[in-house]
Order: structure tokens, then sequence, then C-alpha cells
């Protein structure tokens, strides 16, 4: 079907025109996070949260690349990796947010770095098995060794400090801060489609008539991409203001055009058939 890209054109325009009104004030961002983050309370916490704008955003600009080249089996897996993003940004704030210290950075900054190493070391594991390699030490031990992973954390240390950022555990928390509003309202009716595009990404049997898509889903990729942006850089910059007045033109200047998206109505379109 032929599909209809005013959408697609309005939307990119409204993330054009706020880049245009935050240039000006972009670099105190760099002036914050290269020269004042390491004296706050929460360096951490703030790093990793704020680190989720430019990734969130680029997926973003991902999915609109591919949706006007109608590349939707791609859209779909930048489309899911987006959702998933965007929970890990609003837990990681909302954490920071509710809390005085700098746990939550260290459990997703330190911790996570250390989970990713832990997966690494099974799949070096795994590949040992499959090419029949018996080496005189396990990849754990070698890589405890050349210091990679720390003696003082534990395998069952490493997993209980990141099962927090299990994405079911994620979207539960988040829904729990969240109150009765449209914000709440958008994420409830995105949210679910990230069990949905799993096939995509894995290469699942539903991937298969992935070439195609309604208007309805189409536009659904355009509002809620553009919609994960916006609030994930409001959100840091927010979160960044509570250490930093200065940074209040990115904070009101983003809130601005987040409000004047959501006052324009999003599409809550059903799964395609």
């Amino acid at each position: 079907m032929d599909l209809d890209f005013n959408l697609l054109d309005a939307n990119e325009q409204l993330l054009e025109e706020m880049a245009e009104e935050i240039d000006p004030y972009f670099l105190r961002l760099h002036d914050f996070l290269f020269n004042k983050l390491r004296s706050t309370e929460q360096p951490l916490s703030l790093f990793s949260t704020t680190s989720f704008a430019p990734k969130v955003d680029s997926l973003r600009e991902g999915i609109f690349i591919t949706l006007r080249r109608q590349e939707f089996y791609s859209a779909r897996i930048l489309f899911r990796a987006s959702i998933e993003h965007t929970v890990k940004a609003q837990y990681l704030f909302f954490e920071t947010t509710r809390n005085k210290n700098d746990q939550v950075g260290i459990d997703y900054w330190a911790f996570g770095s250390d989970q990713e190493t832990v997966n690494y070391v099974k799949s070096l594991e795994n590949a040992y098995k499959i090419l029949r390699i018996k080496p005189n030490k396990s990849a754990a031990e070698i890589l405890r060794d050349i210091g990679i992973i720390s003696e003082e954390k534990s395998a069952n240390l490493i997993k209980k400090k990141t099962e927090q950022f299990l994405y079911k555990k994620m979207v539960e928390s988040v829904a729990n801060s969240l109150n009765s509003s449209r914000e709440d309202s958008l994420l409830s009716t995105i949210l679910p489609r990230y069990s949905e595009l799993s096939s995509y990404v894995h290469g699942g049997p539903a991937s298969v008539d992935g070439g195609g898509l309604s208007q309805e889903s189409f536009e659904e990729m355009i509002e809620a991409s553009t919609f994960f942006s916006l609030l994930t850089k409001y959100t840091s910059y927010n979160l960044i203001y509570k250490y930093d007045k200065e940074i209040e033109p990115l904070a009101s200047i983003t809130m601005k055009y987040l409000t004047k998206f959501i006052s324009n109505g999003v599409n809550h379109p059903q799964k395609d058939s």
C-alpha cells in the first residue's frame, strides 16, 4: 500500500526546530559533563541517565531513515531497541531522582560492565566446547588473572545487582513511578510492542511478513520514536538542572516541544493484522 509521509515530515520539522533553538545553549551541557559532573553527589547516575539521550535520538533517526526507505523489517528491530533504551533511561531517571546516593549508577555502570564480561566468559567457554579446546584455566580464571574480573565480585553478586535492569522489572518500576497522565497513557500503549517485535530481532516465525506495514503502525513508529527522543532529552536535562541551573534553557525548550508534541495528539493504532 502507498503510505502517507506527511506525519514523518512534520515530526522531522518539529525536531529540527527544537535543535535550532537549543543549539546556542548546547555547550552548557558539555560544560556540565566535563567540568562539573564529578563534583556532584550522583556522578555515575547522572552520566548513565544522560548518556541515553543521544542513543535514543540516534535510534529515532535510524527509524525515520528506514521508514522513508520502506525497510520495515529493519525499522521494527530499531523500534524495539528504542523501546528498551527508553525504558532503561526512564528507570535510571526515576531511581536517580528518588535516591539521594549514586547507587543506581554504580549498579548500572560498574556491575553492568561486569555482567557483560560474565556473559562474554560464558560465550568463550561455549566456543571452547564447540572447538573442543581444553585450556589449562577457565575463561573466568584467565580474566581474573589479568584483572578484568574483580576478585571481590562473585557472579551471584553481579547477577543480583543487575537483575533490576531486566526489561520486565524496569517496566514495572517505571509504571509505578508514573502518575495518571498522558505520558502514562502513551507508554502503556507502546510498551507492549516490545514483546510483539521480539520475533523480528530473533528471526522468529512471526517475522516472515515483516516486509509490509500498515499506515497505522507506520505512524505509531514515527510518533513513538519522536516521543521517546523528546522525553529522554527532557528527563536528562531536568535531572542535571538540580545541580546546574545553567541547563535551564535546554530543559525549558525541550519541555516546550514535548508539550507541543503531546498536545497535538498521538495515534494509538492496533497491532498489525
